[in-house]
């Protein structure tokens, strides 16, 4: 994204991807708020298991699983 530097150019975030491999939500801060195209808020609980298998048949909505994706959602808010 910031290669293209490009306004109609931005990054879709997705929570079960990033709170599943145990990226902290704080790296949020990194993104510019205005380059956040699109979010895709997904919760699931902790297992181990692959994550291609994971992703695919156990996730949840938002609050039914075991991902901190309150905080993920407020890391995003506070990007402006």
């Amino acid at each position: 994204m910031e290669a293209v530097d490009h306004p109609h150019i931005g990054i879709i975030l997705d929570s079960f991807h990033s709170l599943s491999r145990g990226i902290p939500s704080e790296s949020i801060q990194a993104i510019p708020g205005d380059k956040i195209a699109f979010v895709q808020l997904a919760d699931a609980q902790g297992w181990e298991m692959d994550l291609l298998y994971w992703s695919r048949h156990f996730r949840n909505f938002p609050g039914q699983g075991g991902l901190p994706v309150a905080d993920y959602v407020a890391e995003i808010i506070r990007t402006g």
